[in-house]
Protein backbone atom coordinates (compact mmCIF):
# COMPACT_ATOMS: atom_id res chain seq x y z
CA UNK A 1 0.00 0.00 0.00
CA UNK A 2 1.51 3.16 -1.11
CA UNK A 3 0.86 6.96 0.38
CA UNK A 4 -0.89 9.59 -1.56
CA UNK A 5 1.57 10.91 -3.68
CA UNK A 6 3.07 14.62 -2.59
CA UNK A 7 2.11 18.10 -4.21
CA UNK A 8 -0.10 20.22 -2.97
CA UNK A 9 -1.99 21.11 0.76
CA UNK A 10 -4.76 18.62 -0.47
CA UNK A 11 -1.93 15.65 -1.00
CA UNK A 12 -0.38 17.01 2.77
CA UNK A 13 -3.84 15.89 4.46
CA UNK A 14 -4.58 12.82 2.20
CA UNK A 15 -0.69 11.37 3.48
CA UNK A 16 -1.81 12.21 7.11
CA UNK A 17 -4.76 10.63 6.88
CA UNK A 18 -3.15 7.74 5.43
CA UNK A 19 -0.92 7.30 8.20
CA UNK A 20 -3.66 7.47 10.85
CA UNK A 21 -5.04 5.02 9.24
CA UNK A 22 -1.72 2.34 8.70
CA UNK A 23 -1.37 3.10 12.41
CA UNK A 24 -5.17 2.22 13.38
CA UNK A 25 -4.92 -0.77 11.64
CA UNK A 26 -1.84 -1.92 12.86
CA UNK A 27 -3.34 -1.28 16.72
CA UNK A 28 -6.59 -2.93 15.74
CA UNK A 29 -4.22 -6.01 14.45
CA UNK A 30 -2.11 -5.76 17.96
CA UNK A 31 -5.21 -6.37 20.65
CA UNK A 32 -6.35 -8.76 18.13
CA UNK A 33 -3.30 -10.85 18.40
CA UNK A 34 -2.31 -10.01 22.35
CA UNK A 35 -6.51 -10.85 22.83
CA UNK A 36 -5.91 -13.90 21.08
CA UNK A 37 -2.09 -14.79 22.46
CA UNK A 38 -3.34 -14.75 25.83
CA UNK A 39 -7.24 -16.45 25.72
CA UNK A 40 -8.43 -12.90 26.83
CA UNK A 41 -12.12 -12.33 26.31
CA UNK A 42 -13.40 -8.81 25.52
CA UNK A 43 -16.71 -7.45 26.95
CA UNK A 44 -17.52 -3.95 26.41
CA UNK A 45 -17.38 -1.73 29.18
CA UNK A 46 -20.00 -1.87 31.77
CA UNK A 47 -21.48 1.12 33.48
CA UNK A 48 -22.20 -0.57 36.83
CA UNK A 49 -19.23 -1.85 39.17
CA UNK A 50 -19.01 -5.76 39.48
CA UNK A 51 -18.38 -7.22 42.86
CA UNK A 52 -16.20 -10.23 43.17
CA UNK A 53 -17.00 -13.43 44.11
CA UNK A 54 -14.48 -12.97 47.26
CA UNK A 55 -16.07 -10.04 48.33
CA UNK A 56 -19.22 -11.06 47.65
CA UNK A 57 -18.85 -13.96 50.44
CA UNK A 58 -16.62 -11.91 52.98
CA UNK A 59 -19.27 -9.18 53.29
CA UNK A 60 -22.34 -11.51 52.05
CA UNK A 61 -24.06 -9.62 54.63
CA UNK A 62 -23.39 -6.35 53.29
CA UNK A 63 -25.82 -7.42 50.32
CA UNK A 64 -29.26 -7.97 49.47
CA UNK A 65 -28.65 -10.19 46.40
CA UNK A 66 -31.35 -10.43 43.39
CA UNK A 67 -31.15 -13.16 41.11
CA UNK A 68 -32.62 -12.53 37.47
CA UNK A 69 -32.53 -15.69 36.28
CA UNK A 70 -35.47 -18.10 34.90
CA UNK A 71 -38.14 -19.62 37.43
CA UNK A 72 -36.93 -22.70 37.62
CA UNK A 73 -33.36 -22.23 37.87
CA UNK A 74 -34.07 -19.63 40.75
CA UNK A 75 -36.38 -22.61 42.02
CA UNK A 76 -33.80 -25.53 41.61
CA UNK A 77 -31.05 -22.93 43.64
CA UNK A 78 -30.07 -19.35 44.44
CA UNK A 79 -27.90 -17.63 46.67
CA UNK A 80 -29.10 -17.81 50.34
CA UNK A 81 -32.01 -14.88 51.10
CA UNK A 82 -32.11 -13.72 46.78
CA UNK A 83 -34.73 -11.93 45.73
CA UNK A 84 -36.18 -13.45 42.34
CA UNK A 85 -36.62 -10.45 40.14
CA UNK A 86 -39.48 -11.13 36.86
CA UNK A 87 -38.66 -8.81 34.13
CA UNK A 88 -41.94 -9.41 33.23
CA UNK A 89 -43.50 -8.43 36.72
CA UNK A 90 -41.07 -5.44 37.13
CA UNK A 91 -43.23 -3.46 39.41
CA UNK A 92 -44.02 -6.67 41.79
CA UNK A 93 -40.35 -7.54 41.70
CA UNK A 94 -39.08 -3.86 42.84
CA UNK A 95 -41.83 -3.62 45.63
CA UNK A 96 -40.31 -7.28 46.24
CA UNK A 97 -36.76 -6.13 46.91
CA UNK A 98 -37.61 -2.91 48.37
CA UNK A 99 -39.49 -4.46 51.03
CA UNK A 100 -35.56 -6.22 52.13
CA UNK A 101 -33.76 -3.81 51.53
CA UNK A 102 -32.84 -0.95 53.95
CA UNK A 103 -30.81 2.08 53.50
CA UNK A 104 -27.24 1.16 54.01
CA UNK A 105 -27.53 -2.37 52.54
CA UNK A 106 -26.13 -2.84 48.58
CA UNK A 107 -28.29 -4.55 46.07
CA UNK A 108 -26.23 -7.49 44.15
CA UNK A 109 -27.86 -8.55 41.35
CA UNK A 110 -27.02 -11.44 39.14
CA UNK A 111 -27.41 -13.61 36.23
CA UNK A 112 -26.79 -16.93 34.40
CA UNK A 113 -23.12 -15.87 33.72
CA UNK A 114 -20.47 -13.73 32.31
CA UNK A 115 -21.97 -10.68 30.63
CA UNK A 116 -25.57 -11.37 31.55
CA UNK A 117 -27.88 -8.22 30.25
CA UNK A 118 -30.80 -9.25 31.93
CA UNK A 119 -29.02 -8.77 35.31
CA UNK A 120 -27.52 -5.30 33.70
CA UNK A 121 -30.90 -4.17 32.86
CA UNK A 122 -32.77 -5.06 36.23
CA UNK A 123 -29.59 -3.43 38.11
CA UNK A 124 -30.27 -0.17 36.31
CA UNK A 125 -33.78 -0.25 36.90
CA UNK A 126 -33.35 -1.26 40.78
CA UNK A 127 -30.80 1.66 40.92
CA UNK A 128 -33.36 4.12 39.52
CA UNK A 129 -36.66 2.72 41.11
CA UNK A 130 -34.70 2.60 44.63
CA UNK A 131 -32.79 5.82 44.12
CA UNK A 132 -29.39 4.20 45.16
CA UNK A 133 -26.24 3.97 43.99
CA UNK A 134 -25.28 0.64 45.77
CA UNK A 135 -25.94 -1.52 43.08
CA UNK A 136 -23.22 -4.22 41.74
CA UNK A 137 -22.81 -6.83 39.45
CA UNK A 138 -21.64 -10.07 40.60
CA UNK A 139 -18.49 -10.90 38.66
CA UNK A 140 -19.13 -13.88 36.64
CA UNK A 141 -22.67 -14.16 38.08
CA UNK A 142 -24.39 -17.52 39.02
CA UNK A 143 -22.12 -19.78 37.02
CA UNK A 144 -19.25 -18.60 39.18
CA UNK A 145 -20.90 -18.46 42.95
CA UNK A 146 -19.08 -21.45 44.31
CA UNK A 147 -21.44 -24.23 45.36
CA UNK A 148 -21.35 -26.62 48.85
Amino acid sequence: MQPPASGGKGSALARAAFGQTVFLVAGACLVSYVLISFDLKWSPPRSLREVTIKEAHSRQTDFVWVDVRNPERFESAHIPGAVHFREAEAEASVEAVRRVWKAGKKLGVYGEGIGSDRAERVAQSLKTALGTREVYLLEGGWAAWPRP
